[in-house]
């Protein structure tokens, strides 16, 4: 095996759907961040909801018209990640899906906790249990694409995407797999959301993201975004700087890099900013999605690598120059959070060569 590429992707975000609507956001920093309404008890704050978008359009499966919104968002972004990829279906044994969470399905897990409190048991609806479990998108996902590979549900924060990354990589070096799918998905809640801002956390934002990973000397007919040459996670509860540096070697080791190497990176705050190198995130125009920006933000390093320039709407570092800007070879991905975890994925420029 001569390492993994991506080869499909389907962002599914509150700037639309698909890699085009996506990449158009981004190149003109069009913002889909505006005050949200809708829930009674939140007033003026800033957030970002998957509007004039329908999943149940994407997914063409009456099956699933009742299940949580976080679902039926994962469902349509894998629909769009394997449309892209020119792949008509998952079905079979050979495919993993590793889904990376951060709060599941908080409104039926809320409808379903004041039912038992307002009502009696019998009168609750079981769509809403069976929905409200963690692992309940992953389940209702490999359903409806019919996968009967393994499927893992990880939960966490803006890390878990990568984490979910790694073990994809790991199954298809070991040859457990044929291809895997990495998918991320969140829904908008009033708790969750209002709890949050209180935090001050940045505008808080729904949707959903996946990406088609496979070998590159068995993957299908489509010619890849990318390659992932480098990842590597760690954690310090006591000294997330440490954590962050360390993932980042290790990340560098991994794709035999130096930082200089790195053209771009996009990040999900301050810390993941490097002196002299340009950086960029989707957060000011999409909101924060937690698990999902950051698969978000690989898909977006996916079609800067492919396409060969960086939207300038996502631009957030130091001036360069638009030649510069059209050299993109190697690009950083990191998510940290504030509790010591910090993952980093490096996604380089794809080339027919013998040692890729």
């Amino acid at each position: 095996m001569k390492g993994t590429v991506i080869t499909g992707t389907g962002p599914l975000t509150p700037a639309g759907a698909g890699r085009q609507q996506f990449w158009n956001a981004a190149e003109k920093g069009l913002s889909s961040v505006k005050e949200i309404r809708g829930f009674p008890g939140i007033h003026k704050l800033g957030g970002a909801k998957v509007d004039g978008i329908e999943p149940d359009k994407i997914i063409n499966d009456r099956r699933f018209r009742r299940a949580a919104g976080i679902s039926r968002y994962l469902m349509a972004s894998t629909v769009l990640a394997m449309n892209d990829a020119g792949l008509g279906t998952l079905k079979g044994k050979d495919t993993a899906f590793l889904i990376g969470l951060t709060h599941g399905a908080l409104n039926y897990t809320q409808e379903y906790h004041w039912a038992l409190i307002e009502g009696e048991a019998e009168d609750v609806s079981p769509i809403l249990f069976a929905d409200s479990v963690l692992n309940a998108p992953a389940g209702n996902a490999s359903i409806c694409h019919e996968v009967h590979g393994p499927v893992h549900t990880m939960i966490g924060g803006r890390t878990v995407t990568v984490k979910s990354v790694m073990n994809a990589c790991r199954m298809l070096q070991e040859g457990l797999v044929e291809r895997a799918v990495v998918a991320s998905a969140e829904e908008l809640n009033e708790l969750s959301f209002y709890c949050h801002s209180k935090l001050g956390e940045d505008a808080i934002s729904e949707g959903a993201g996946a990406v088609l990973i496979e070998p590159a000397d068995k993957r299908t007919g489509t010619e890849p975004y990318c390659l992932i040459s480098g990842f590597c996670s760690r954690f310090n509860p006591y000294d997330r700087h440490h954590a962050f540096n360390e993932a980042l070697a290790g990340a560098l080791k991994m794709a035999d890099l130096s930082l200089e190497d790195i053209d771009i990176v996009l990040t999900d705050s301050p810390e993941g900013t490097f002196p002299g190198i340009q950086s960029g995130s989707i957060i000011p125009l999409t909101g924060n999605a937690f698990a999902v920006t950051t698969i978000w933000h690989i898909i977006l390093g996916a079609l800067i690598i492919k396409k060969g320039k960086v939207p300038p709407g996502i631009l957030t570092g130091m001036e360069r120059s638009n030649d510069t800007l059209n050299k993109t070879d190697h690009l950083l991905v990191c998510a940290s959070e504030r509790e010591g975890n910090a993952s980093m994925v490096i996604l380089s420029r794809y080339r027919y060569r013998n040692d890729i």
